[in-house]
């Protein structure tokens, strides 16, 4: 009886140490699959040229850019600045605004990652960032849209102002999410931004987003509030104003092996807490 004794405490002793040795095996696994997927992102690339890295098939018909539902709506100055236009200025700008969003949701709820086009933005260094903006939630947020039963999603533009060929935009995107299954099941992906846009050739295009991606910081307060239109562009470009100047110590682009065009992205360089 004594010997049997001995070797239920042996066992009881040893058995947490299995768990923590299976639990360990299985965080290795995940994060070793999660870097390779993140360097050959393109090898998930799909007959549409978008990637399908996350998922499954229920989240990719739901947030599909077809069947997601997105609403949009003008904030009391917007509309002001619209009715005082009279042109088809704020709806253009408010389209590029609202396409990216868009892109940004269906890509990291379906789990299919849509690159942006190019022609969407004003310079070739702001595409690599929004793009590697969109793949680093994606990542960071995997399978955000697994086991979504209910969701509202809707773009608020707060602030909408036109300088000859420069616009400003601030945003508040309600993303709230249920999850029926899951422990927390309300999550809310809300976030507000700022949008610097730039007109080229009668086409307005994305000069910088103005990102709060963990908290709120004082380069998009400054933006919001900012007024003269001559320190938008001077401060606020993307030349002036890179997330790694007031957010973080690195631009989302900087995970980037490469470009945008072949994805492929440094998953050990952002830490997940694997």
């Amino acid at each position: 009886m004594k010997k049997l004794g001995i070797m239920v405490l042996v066992l009881l002793l040893l058995f947490p140490n299995a768990i923590l040795a299976n639990e360990n095996d299985t965080t290795n696994y995940i994060k070793l699959a999660i870097t390779e997927k993140g360097l050959h992102a393109y090898d998930y690339q799909v007959s549409d040229g978008s990637y399908a890295l996350f998922g499954n098939d229920e989240s990719r018909d739901t947030f599909s850019k077809e069947n997601m539902k997105l609403d949009c709506s003008l904030g009391v100055q917007a509309q002001v600045v619209d009715f005082l236009l009279q042109n088809d200025e704020t709806e253009q700008i408010t389209n590029v605004v609202y396409g990216y969003i868009q892109t940004y949701l269906s890509s990291l709820f379906s789990g299919v990652y849509q690159i942006e086009p190019r022609s969407q933005f004003y310079s070739e260094a702001i595409y690599q960032e929004a793009n590697a903006r969109n793949l680093y939630e994606m990542f960071n947020k995997r399978d955000a849209g697994v086991g979504v039963r209910n969701y509202n999603f809707a773009v608020h533009i707060d602030q909408l102002k036109i300088r000859r060929d420069l616009a400003k935009v601030i945003v508040s995107l309600e993303a709230d999410t249920l999850y029926p299954n899951e422990e927390v099941a309300n999550v809310s992906y809300g976030i507000r931004e700022g949008y610097l846009l730039k007109k080229v050739d009668d086409q307005w295009t994305i000069e910088n987003i103005i990102f709060q991606t963990n908290f709120p910081n004082d380069t998009f307060i400054d933006f919001r509030n900012a007024v003269r239109a001559d320190n938008w562009e001077s401060r606020f470009s993307f030349e002036n104003c890179q997330r790694k100047n007031y957010e973080s110590n690195i631009n989302f682009s900087d995970y980037l092996l490469g470009s945008i065009d072949k994805p492929s992205f440094n998953i050990e360089e952002m830490h997940l807490g694997f």
